[in-house]
């Protein structure tokens, strides 16, 4: 038997583009370990949506080779006490590996095929339910009453849905199950023309036992009819997939319906929607590793107070904003509807909270007649709307004869508003902007790479002498496997 102490360690390099190790670890103390893996994270390039998605030459080439090393030290790594620390940029490489073997194929963002991700789909959520097996009943709220289904109307700020309208308006199904709770949105037609038949309908299966979240879509034909899975190219479409994981940080992502969009009656269940996916908590997507995306961005501008990746205060805690996470969706909730925004004045509070209560001040059909004036045909939910719906309920009346609104408070409202984009967009898109979509630093990145490595003092320091032996029964073995892929580790 020959054993190697840890003072009898080979000379090696831990720069250049080759391995750093041979074909059996020659690193053999802690401190080596420690000093590799800082070296790799100090020279990684800046975390970017190209790295993520494993165009990036460069760190290609870092990551393959340490996942080499990885694999030939991962003994001496767990016998150390460093699996933690080696576990982010473990994770990182197995991503990478995973995504350079799709390369070409469409993916939906995923890390695999999309004709992967379908077979592997919850059965549940391969076809819809019966009742929807031919698309949007016109009595959707009597079946889903009969049911025991939650069902509500309402119009989306941010997305006008591929379709023939480009239609913001949304009918959602959340439908009970053990363990598989469903989500089924269908779009509608515009509030111009609401007869008109459209054909997306996204769909959602969350497992409560595994918090496993799986996402699909269908597509109708052109009279609203007969919905097939939109990954096989049915009704003349090309079978290509919306990419769920550049708006959906979360995997759920709650209900921000412009303000005034849902009838009343409506309001306590998009309460309570809103509350069964806060109650989920982190979620493990099907067929991607969230925690393999690099640094959360906005840890400068106050968004990861909330966005932390759930390691935070739990009743605000959500998922982390990424790299893959689309510039659209900071345009659009710093900029156009401020429903994301770092500021916390009671002031501000106040206007973003009346206008989440304007179903709850208007008749059903003076509510409906505002929508009509404020949006007319398909359009989004920005400022200018929000603007647009506070003079509205100043210049309409209550049956009393009073204004919904005083002229004092939509002044007050309004300038909250203006200076809340302003303050948004010196974040954003001014002239010293500090949140840039798609990008971290080089600083970010290494302490994202070496967030578990802290060093121990040394007598905590586990032994570090490694026995070479031609006898396999005299090797130290780890109980211990190497973290990984999406379901490495309990979340």
């Amino acid at each position: 038997m020959r054993k190697i102490m840890s003072a009898a360690l080979l000379s090696i390099s831990f720069l250049g583009t080759g391995s750093a190790f041979a074909e059996t670890c020659s690193i053999g103390s802690r401190e080596g370990l420690l000093a590799y893996m800082e070296e790799f994270a100090t020279s990684f390039p800046p975390f970017t949506a190209q790295v993520a998605m494993a165009q990036d030459p460069a760190a290609n080439e870092k990551l393959a080779s340490f996942r080499y090393n990885h694999e030939a030290c991962e003994a001496t790594i767990n016998l150390t006490g460093l699996k933690e620390c080696f576990a982010t940029a473990d994770r990182l490489a197995k991503m990478n590996s995973r995504r350079r073997t799709i390369s070409g194929k469409a993916t939906q963002g995923m890390e695999m095929s999309d004709a992967e991700y379908q077979a592997q789909l919850p059965t549940v959520l391969q076809t819809l339910p019966p009742e929807l097996a031919n698309g949007l009943p016109a009595n959707w709220r009597e079946v889903a009453a009969q049911k025991g289904w939650q069902a509500v109307t309402y119009r989306s700020r941010t997305v006008g849905n591929p379709g023939p309208t480009q239609s913001y308006m949304r009918v959602l199904f959340k439908i009970p199950g053990n363990p598989y709770e469903r989500w089924i949105q269908f779009t509608i037609g515009e509030l111009d023309n609401p007869n008109q038949p459209e054909q997306l309908i996204d769909a959602i299966a969350v497992n409560t036992q595994t918090k496993q979240i799986s996402f699909n879509q269908f597509w109708r034909n052109s009279n609203g009819k007969d919905p097939q899975p939109r990954a096989s190219g049915p009704h003349g479409t090309s079978g290509t997939m919306d990419s769920c994981i550049m708006c959906h940080p979360n995997g759920m992502r709650e209900l921000s319906p412009a303000p005034g969009s849902y009838p009343e009656k409506d309001g306590p269940t998009i309460e309570a929607m809103n509350a069964s996916m806060q109650d989920y908590k982190k979620l493990n997507w099907q067929g991607v590793d969230m925690d393999a995306y690099g640094p959360p961005i906005g840890q400068v501008e106050g968004c990861v107070r909330c966005h932390n990746g759930y390691t935070g205060d739990p009743e605000i805690s959500r998922g982390a904003l990424t790299v893959m996470t689309h510039a659209s969706n900071y345009e659009h909730k710093l900029l156009g509807d401020l429903s994301m925004t770092p500021t916390t004045l009671s002031d501000r509070d106040e206007a973003l909270q009346f206008l989440k209560k304007i179903p709850l001040m208007l008749p059903e059909l003076e509510r409906q007649r505002m929508m009509m004036d404020v949006y007319g045909g398909s359009g989004g939910s920005n400022l200018p709307q929000a603007i647009s719906t506070l003079d509205w309920l100043r210049d309409n009346k209550t049956p009393a004869g009073t204004p919904y609104l005083l002229a004092a408070d939509r002044d007050r409202y309004v300038k909250s508003l203006r200076e809340m984009q302003q303050e948004n967009t010196e974040v954003f898109d001014g002239a010293n902007r500090t949140l840039t979509p798609g990008f971290t630093t080089a600083e970010e990145t290494r302490e994202w790479l070496l967030q578990n490595c802290e060093i121990l003092p040394p007598q905590s320091v586990p032994s570090t002498e490694v026995v070479d032996s031609e006898n396999d029964d005299d090797v130290p073995t780890s109980g211990t496997q190497g973290t990984g892929g999406s379901n490495a580790r309990p979340q």
